[in-house]
């Protein structure tokens, strides 16, 4: 985590991988319990690979030092992107052929590759607080 200078902020991982815990220098608590999860699956003249990770924490709820709780409500969505790539490599740079690569148009031996990344994400839907509620309509 990246914090302002000087700032005394402390981040606490939660149990069961459930998120963090961030207290400002208020005192004010910060939770990011759900996650976005991005999968990426990589095609190409090796075999292929799938990775999935987390992409992003979003805060759930905030706890302020007067026992007041702002929560946040999220709804689903999904977007897929698909990205392609061709490379030819001379690894010795001394070599004639490095010249050769620089200048060639038509290339043979020419690596393919792509990917699929899809995210699985978190559009902001509610912020509850005890006097209000703001729904966004994405629609």
């Amino acid at each position: 985590a990246v914090f302002a200078p000087y700032k005394n902020y402390k981040l606490t991982r939660l149990p069961n991988n459930g998120g963090f815990e961030l207290i400002d220098d208020g005192g004010t608590k910060y939770y990011f319990e759900l996650q976005e999860t991005t999968q990426i699956e990589t095609l190409g003249a090796t075999q292929a690979t799938i990775t999935i990770y987390p992409s992003a924490w979003v805060i759930t709820r905030i706890e302020l030092t007067n026992n007041k709780t702002i929560s946040f409500e999220y709804e689903n969505y999904t977007i897929r992107q698909r990205t392609h790539s061709d490379s030819w490599t001379i690894v010795d740079l001394g070599s004639p052929e490095y010249q050769r690569c620089i200048n060639e148009r038509n290339l043979n031996n020419v690596s393919h590759s792509s990917s699929d990344n899809e995210t699985f994400g978190l559009l902001l839907h509610k912020i509850i607080t005890p006097s209000e509620t703001v729904t966004f309509d994405y629609s």
